[in-house]
């Protein structure tokens, strides 16, 4: 047995099993260095007392005391572990990017993302992106914590290829609430900045109370009558009207019952060309009706002529966007009347020789529009080309020079060149002015 030099060591014997024959102890090893007593014998009428071994039960006593104390005290405050899950931020290869090609490497892409507008409880941020110019999107980061300044980190990108990048904001039930723009980028790509615009959750309407009325004992207060809201009873629509307009013509609608065989007014003095709107208040609710277009012009002793029908059409009251299409082949006459010219002031200065002048164009009985030209030769337009409600032109002639002037007409207002609602040009007329 050996003992390690840390400890001293006091060891003494006496002989004897009785009290009688006891014997005061006898020292046999004392000291602090190591000692070896493998030949140290001790019969059975010696008693080993070892103060050693006595301190150390001591000590060995306390320490199994505290640890039980401890151990109580821990079971009693012991509380129950609660334990939460949070969604967990997953990174997905972007389809068809699965394999890296050989002798490219991966590349990351860090951004930032804004959110405007109310975030709701649970929601997530999903980062998603495409090759660019191509047409699926695909996510490649999803369940990134919604806060209204976040970061991501998206690390499977190719060094070296373009892609097309753009976050949504889902809510709690993974439904979309919002979306950023699309950027385009080239890996690695640093500092992009996303912003979404969320969508707030529509604010739930506070009712209004029902006025309470005073009452009367003994004495009902009637309900109030609500007024219903009056219900659609019209029939409307639009005009088609294909051709030339001839001049003091109208469009009327003409309406009559299905199984009905005389017509009657319902729309009159509508404009004869395309887009014109028209709608007629009063027919009855559910009862079918025929409608048909037609093109009239008024004669100068006051009668109607018919010029042209659209295709009846059937419908049941009320009823919206109805098109009657007239086709009319018509052409205007040729205005024979001429043009004169008004000669008003010469110019006499040096390199001038010159007239201010007027031309004067006739006007046709029912035009609305005019379409006038004056050029230095037969048919030209060199000196003034123009259309509208006007009559005359003003502009400058050379002294003893002829010029040529002629006009058309059209039965709509404001009708442009080139929609074919004019007449064919009158004949030329040759004008001068001298001195």
């Amino acid at each position: 047995m050996v003992y390690n030099s840390a400890f001293f060591a006091i060891i003494r014997v006496r002989v004897g099993s009785s009290a009688v024959e006891q014997e005061p102890f006898k020292l046999l090893v004392q000291g602090s260095s190591p000692c070896r007593l493998t030949n140290f014998i001790v019969f059975s009428q010696y008693r080993w007392y070892a103060e050693l071994v006595k301190s150390v039960t001591v000590v060995a006593v306390l320490l199994g005391v505290a640890f039980l104390i401890g151990l109580v005290l821990t079971l009693i405050s012991r509380k129950p572990v609660q334990i939460t899950t949070a969604p967990v931020t997953r990174e997905f290869t972007l389809e068809g990017l699965s394999t890296v090609p050989s002798g490219t490497t991966a590349a990351a892409i860090l951004g930032s993302v804004s959110i405007n507008g109310t975030i709701p409880a649970g929601s997530t941020i999903n980062v998603e992106a495409r090759l660019a110019g191509t047409q699926q999107f695909s996510t490649v980061l999803q369940n990134i914590p919604a806060i209204s300044s976040q970061t991501f980190s998206y690390t499977k990108a190719t060094r070296g290829v373009s892609y097309d990048m753009k976050v949504t904001l889902l809510d709690g039930a993974s439904k979309v609430i919002g979306s950023s723009q699309a950027f385009t980028v080239t890996a690695p790509a640093l500092d992009l900045q996303f912003t979404i615009d969320a969508v707030d959750p529509p604010a739930t309407p506070t009712p209004t109370p029902e006025p309470t009325l005073p009452t009367t004992p003994g004495v009902t207060t009637p309900t109030p009558a609500l007024t219903p809201t009056p219900a659609l009873t019209s029939l409307s629509g639009t005009i088609g009207f294909h051709g030339v307009t001839p001049v003091n013509t109208r469009i009327v609608i003409l309406q009559k019952l299905a199984n009905a065989s005389t017509y009657q007014v319902a729309v009159d003095n509508l404009i004869p060309q395309s887009g014109t709107v028209w709608q007629w208040d009063s027919p009855i609710p559910g009862n079918s009706y025929s409608i048909i277009a037609v093109l009239k012009q008024k004669s100068t002793d006051g009668t109607d002529t018919d010029f042209a029908y659209s295709a009846p059409v059937t419908v049941t009251a009320p009823a919206a966007s109805i098109v009657l299409t007239i086709t009319f082949n018509y052409t205007l006459p040729k205005p024979s009347d001429i043009s004169t010219v008004t000669c008003t002031t010469y110019n006499s200065g040096p390199n001038e020789n010159s007239w201010n002048v007027t031309v004067n164009f006739p006007t046709y009985s029912g035009a609305q529009s005019y379409w006038l030209q004056v050029g230095s030769t037969d048919g030209g337009s060199d000196i003034a080309n123009t259309y509208g409600s006007a009559t005359t032109v003003a502009t400058v002639f050379k002294n003893n020079t002829s010029y040529f002037a002629r006009y058309a007409y059209s039965a709509v207002l404001g009708a442009d060149t080139g929609s074919g609602q004019y007449s064919v040009f009158s004949d030329s007329t040759r004008i001068i002015c001298s001195k």
